[in-house]
């Protein structure tokens, strides 16, 4: 009995040690990447949102929108400095991600993507393009399939679209994911610390085959998913992409809106041949940009996106102007 009060007293020091070194982290973090943008109150929750450029005749806005465990910072490293001359952009922490509020277990692509729609509203946008990075590119299919009549069409980058190869079949790992008071304490505690000394591997798989610049943990945003609400909300956001993907490829027949999307081919986190070629394949709504490069073009072929993004403007507003 003395022996399992010794280690509960030393379980609970560690806990309560490891919990002040995440709200330390916390802190540091988001001194070192403050907010970018306004906050912005839509459909119930406080949405951080940073607008850059200016409204053009005749051609649409662009809403942003980042992938798992990141941030608006993907786009304003380097896209949005190149874009914002000549376009109107409007880039958005998810819920729960960067600055803007969670919602929770609430959180399903359904829900995600009616708040996208309220705040299209909110901000007064007619139809803009909605871009999509990663999973933001799930996010805005979504959009696309519930609320066509919202958005003048989707471009997406190396999007995730059908099922993920993931964690489904750990169980450990799934009961991390899973709201519960274990995955709780997990982000609450140990979770960040642990992160921070892997988060060079994890970094450069994301980017391979590509070389991650070693500002994005600044300036691309990436060390705000070290924080303990970012690390829930990922969590939250993995387990909705693998329970919610599969239902969601099957509906990709109903879509009206085009869709543009630019793939990479050496995309080692959601390979083009599983996601941007079987997407393409499935509706005529879809035209396929293939490129050499890794998952995270927007940072690391900032020019290339910016170039592609021009002509699908272009284009979806040639559609909407053509009698």
């Amino acid at each position: 009995m003395p022996r399992t009060r010794s280690i509960l007293s030393a379980t609970a020091r560690i806990l309560a040690g490891t919990a002040l070194a995440s709200r330390a982290m916390q802190a540091a973090i988001e001194t070192a990447a403050p907010r970018q943008g306004r906050m912005i109150d839509a459909g119930g929750l406080r949405l951080h949102v940073v607008s850059r450029g200016a409204r053009r005749e005749g051609r649409p806005a662009m809403l942003m929108v980042h992938g798992l465990a990141g941030t608006a910072r993907n786009f304003t490293m380097r896209l949005t400095g190149l874009l914002e001359g000549d376009h109107e952009l409007h880039v958005v922490d998810r819920p729960g991600a960067g600055y803007s509020d969670d919602m929770g277990t609430r959180g399903t692509l359904a829900a995600q993507a009616r708040l996208l729609v309220d705040l299209i509203d909110t901000l007064g946008l007619h139809r803009p393009l909605l871009v999509g990075h990663s999973l933001g590119g799930a996010l805005s299919l979504q959009v696309a399939v519930d609320h066509p009549q919202a958005i003048r069409g989707a471009a997406l980058i190396a999007p995730a679209t059908h099922a993920l190869r993931s964690p489904q079949t750990a169980a450990w790992q799934r009961a991390l994911l899973t709201p519960s008071p274990l995955g709780w304490l997990w982000t609450q505690t140990l979770a960040a610390p642990m992160a921070a000394p892997l988060s060079p591997f994890v970094t450069g798989h994301i980017f391979s085959p590509e070389r991650w610049p070693l500002s994005v943990g600044w300036q691309g945003g990436g060390y705000l998913a070290l924080r303990p609400r970012s690390i829930a909300a990922s969590g939250r956001d993995l387990r909705t992409a693998l329970d919610e993907l599969p239902a969601l490829s099957r509906r990709y027949g109903e879509l009206s809106a085009p869709v543009h999307v630019l793939g990479a081919e050496s995309d080692a986190l959601v390979p083009q041949a599983e996601h941007a070629a079987r997407l393409a394949r499935e509706s005529g709504r879809v035209r396929l940009t293939l490129v050499p490069g890794g998952h995270m073009l927007p940072i690391t072929q900032p020019h290339l996106v910016a170039a592609w993004l021009r002509d699908v403007v272009d284009i979806v507003a040639d559609e909407v102007a053509s009698p």
